[in-house]
């Protein structure tokens, strides 16, 4: 069996040795457990490949075990020390505040049995504070690969035995499901031995009782007689199927003498067989998933990741290659294989920053473990976080989606050699964009299913209407509820103020107060798990509010996130978006232009008019900056409070109208503080600015309008909501588009949006938040079209250290991206996509 050796050192793995800081900007963070693993072991650290050579017809198990000084490292029947748990992997793909799964079933395919499997996984989940998944409460299932209950044991001490090895693999199979997904139940199918026959029985067997999905931690030859019957079978579950890439590094012709002579395929006379990818990872019907080595970092994710790296010592590594027989799928893209090129994605596989795993059955306890046969059951959990996929939908079309939840894993290579792939370097190594180690990285929160978008649809400005408060004494829902640490709340839309049943996106002013501690809320769909994306962002005492234009879930509401620490969140309603085809809700952006400036010498509209405690500015929106005199039903602004004298609030609202009970802008003495708003507009063509405490300056800069029913020749576009994507993000170690191109004072940037997003041709306009970080002066940023000139205007501004958020109804440059302008000092920004117009 192939070992992998090094030294260890103490950066090694594990939980407990660093913790990742509360994140901002991304959702990473630490979920409460039992003690973590606080003590790396010393000595020289191997792993050693647990099954076989995979012989004709038959697959090995691609299970790795850490060895420290030539012996498998264990703690027998004591707490862990080494490996991560749970939470540091909840953390280190976003999975903090994902819910879902509790209607999901997770099929783990393998041969052989573990006698101990389900008392393991007790154990385990115990020691991790995960509620109990056992056969009596209906979680947990063991068949054999027939549905019964007849089982081949795998032996225990017998390393020369086809059976051993198997049963480690199943504990770590349904240990690394549950610590992806808590709430996932477990079906355990087990193949009689490991020949192709009985895993497909097996795989057969799963999608009869129920399974949702199916992982695979187990490989061999591609050249298998029986592939074809092996792919329909694939095929025929129309389930998402995750399977290992392999432990071998990149296989090609090219080097075949530095494989690992026991994971190299054997033909039917027993000659080796080179030069081909492992299957069924490279059946086109499943998810191919890579492996990585995942190391904590001080970098905004918290964590880093490499491609598992192969060398000629270590003799394994991350599975990646051209497929020789397998056609490549619709969805994969990449130019230097003809065929299926595994893999898809990635995540932890290496050994040596493997999974702590609970093993009585061929070891005496806890040790770690790792191989792609920990990154198969990992993607399946996290896949099944999603709810379940679309029919017709394959996970790996789904990871594929332009703008999906993943970060690029950018560094490392599995071959012994780097130029081992030339003249296609990234058939082997890790980079930019798609690459065969790693695929198109590795999860940065749950799957986003590829389903239909929602219908296009106009939009209803209403009197903002405080829909919840989570203050006690409020009134409204929510009342008393305040969000702690990784909790979410749902706030019910649809019955409520007039919110109709079709409706498809909601646009609410959330205001967040009374915060504990630095964090950010995420608003998205009701019903679905928290996205990677950040609506506002705060620090502790602070107050703050954006605009946001969210997707109304299937449950009629939309949930709020919060990361960390606690926090008081007010919603008003704004408006909404329902499916229609009259001419009324249409919408026409602009490029921005400023309507009013009350500092004294601005030069502008109402210049000198600084507002009062307790006054109210009347703004010109018809006939100014591009809006139209008339036909208008409410207008896009940026409206910016400058220099306030105490802390408080502006109000937003339909001039010659009663002020609502709603706040729009909320800010502390000295701050300069915007806030998109989407304002209807009065009968005498004004919308109302009223400032509560103090006095302030107040600045205006229109985006666009929206039509009314007045002319029915009226054009414009039409909304269509998204899941938050993710689509630029300059941090360095972001693994996004535009990692690295942190702004300086001057600096424009073209960010890309119809691409990395996924979104169709046609497209006029976005509704993006944008956030900086980091910045390090005062300043502030102008957002417009690209390749046009940059107007006078402002969409976020800022002081020094600040972490700020705001809405922007950008309308697009002919190339499909927005342009960004940073005035002065360094700063980083990040974009995230909600929704276009069309």
């Amino acid at each position: 069996m192939g070992s992998a050796t090094t030294t260890l050192r103490a950066v090694r793995l594990l939980a407990g040795l660093a913790t990742a800081s509360a994140l901002l900007l991304s959702p990473a963070g630490i979920l409460p457990a039992a003690a973590a693993p606080t003590t790396a072991p010393t000595g020289t650290a191997s792993s050693i490949g647990l099954c076989g050579s995979p012989q004709h017809a038959h697959r090995t198990c691609l299970v790795r075990a850490l060895t420290v000084n030539g012996q498998r490292y264990a703690r027998p029947f004591a707490a862990p020390s080494f490996g991560y748990t749970p939470n540091d992997i909840r953390s280190a793909y976003g999975l903090l505040g994902a819910t879902g799964g509790a209607n999901q079933t997770v099929a783990i395919i393998d041969a052989y049995d573990n006698p101990n499997a389900e008392s393991d996984l007790a154990a385990y989940r115990a020691q991790w504070g995960l509620p109990a998944c056992t056969t009596a409460n209906g979680c947990f299932r063991k068949t054999d690969e027939h549905g019964g209950q007849s089982f081949v044991p795998a032996s225990r001490n017998n390393p020369n035995d086809p059976s051993y090895g198997w049963a480690t693999e199943i504990d770590l199979d349904v240990q690394a499901v549950s610590a992806a997904c808590p709430l996932c139940h477990i079906l355990l199918v087990e193949g009689a031995n490991s020949s192709d026959a009985s895993l497909m029985n097996a795989i057969t067997t799963a999608a009869t009782l129920g399974a949702t999905g199916i992982s695979l931690s187990l490989g061999g030859c591609e050249q298998a007689p029986d592939q074809q019957y092996f792919d329909s079978v694939l095929h025929n579950t129309g389930l998402p199927i995750t399977a290992g890439s392999g432990d071998s590094g990149f296989l090609s012709a090219n080097n075949p003498s530095q494989q690992d002579p026991n994971r190299r395929c054997v033909g039917p006379s027993g000659t080796p067989l080179n030069g081909a990818p492992s299957f069924p990872a490279s059946s086109p019907y499943v998810t191919a998933v890579g492996g990585t080595t995942l190391t904590h970092a001080n970098s905004p994710r918290g964590w880093s990741e490499t491609a598992w790296a192969y060398s000629a010592t270590k003799q394994s590594g991350g599975g990646s290659g051209c497929s020789t027989s397998e056609p490549k799928p619709a969805w994969q893209h990449d130019s230097g294989c003809a065929n299926r090129m595994v893999a898809d994605v990635a995540a932890d596989g290496d050994p040596q920053t493997g999974l702590a795993v609970y093993d009585t059955w061929d070891a005496n306890g806890w040790s770690a473990y790792g191989g792609t046969s920990l990154s198969a059951p990992l993607i399946a959990g996290i896949t099944a976080l999603s709810g379940g996929l679309p029919a017709g939908t394959s996970a790996g079309q789904a990871w594929y989606k332009p703008g999906g939840a993943v970060n690029d894993v950018i560094l490392g290579s599995n071959a012994p050699l780097a130029t081992d792939c030339l003249p296609q370097p990234y058939l082997c190594n890790a980079g930019l964009g798609y690459d065969g180690p790693t695929g198109v990285g590795s999860p940065a929160g749950v799957l986003t299913p590829v389903a239909p978008p929602a219908a296009a649809g106009v939009y209803t400005p209403t009197a903002p209407f405080r829909l919840a408060d989570t203050r006690a004494g409020s009134g409204r829902q929510l009342q008393g509820q305040s969000l702690g640490q990784g909790q979410s709340v749902n706030v019910q839309l649809v019955g409520v103020d007039g919110v109709p049943a079709n409706a498809t996106a909601a646009v609410l002013n959330v205001t967040t107060t009374n915060t504990s501690s630095g964090s950010y809320l995420t608003a998205y769909p009701g019903g679905t798990n928290p996205p990677l994306a950040s609506n506002l962002n705060f620090t502790a005492g602070q107050t703050v509010a954006n605009l946001v234009t969210v997707p109304i879930g299937a449950n009629g509401g939309v949930g709020i996130f919060n990361q960390a620490g606690s926090a008081d969140v007010i919603v008003d309603l704004e408006g909404y978006f329902v499916p229609g085809t009259g001419p009324a809700g249409l919408y026409n952006p602009l490029s921005p232009v400023r309507v009013t400036d009350t500092r004294p010498g601005s030069g502008q509209a109402n210049t000198g008019s600084t507002l009062a405690p307790d006054g109210t500015l009347a703004v010109q929106v018809l006939g100014v900056g591009g809006v139209p005199q008339s036909g208008v039903s409410a207008v896009v602004l940026n409206v910016t409070a400058a220099s306030p004298s105490e802390a408080g609030y502006l109000t937003a609202f339909a001039d010659g109208t009663v002020r609502p009970l709603a706040s729009n802008l909320n800010f502390a003495p000295g701050q300069v503080v915007p806030n998109r708003v989407i304002v209807p507009v009065g009968a005498d063509g004004k919308v109302s600015i009223y400032n509560w405490v103090g006095s302030t300056d107040v600045i205006v800069d229109t985006g666009g309008w929206f039509t009314d029913a007045s002319n029915p020749l009226a054009t414009g576009s039409r909304f269509t909501p998204l899941a938050p994507t993710r689509v630029a993000d300059t941090r360095r170690g972001s693994g996004l588009p535009m990692a690295g191109a942190t702004l300086n004072g001057g600096d424009t940037r073209s960010v890309a949006v119809v691409a990395p997003a996924g979104l169709p041709a046609g497209v006029m306009a976005v509704a993006v938040n944008v956030t900086v970080a980091g910045p390090s002066s005062q300043s502030y940023l102008t957002v417009y079209p690209d390749a046009t000139a940059q107007p006078l205007a402002s969409d976020l501004n800022w002081v020094a250290g600040q972490v700020v958020p705001n809405l922007a109804v950008a309308r697009l440059g002919s190339n499909g991206a927005l342009a960004v302008y940073n005035n002065l000092g360094r700063v980083d920004v990040i974009v995230d996509v909600f929704g276009y117009w069309s």
